[in-house]
């Protein structure tokens, strides 16, 4: 059985390369662990790890654009600055009312 990690290291000279092209377009914050969580994340959540072959996992990162990986990252950023709400049972309930 093939897994995500395994396959990560088998690639990780394809998303060097795929960094090294938004380097060159001007996005200079992007690692290979951002461009393979955004394929495991949006690209592939629904696939099984053994239905991914080689040739597609290769063209789904080269085929990834710059636009694609940038909304995906302020994304991230955008939850990772939210801040956290909790509320108990009568806040939520007060709020429902409303």
């Amino acid at each position: 059985m093939v897994n995500f990690e395994s396959l990560f290291r088998e690639v990780h000279s394809v998303l060097q390369m795929k960094t090294k092209d938004f380097e060159n377009q001007g996005v200079r914050n992007i690692t290979e662990e951002t461009v393979w969580q955004y394929l495991l994340e949006k690209k592939w959540k629904d696939h099984d790890e053994e239905d991914l072959r080689m040739y597609k996992i290769v063209s789904d990162i080269f085929s990834l654009s710059k636009d694609q990986i940038v909304v995906y990252q302020q994304q991230g950023k955008v939850i990772d600055d939210a801040p956290i709400i909790e509320l108990n049972a009568d806040e939520i309930a007060a709020l429902l009312e409303e």
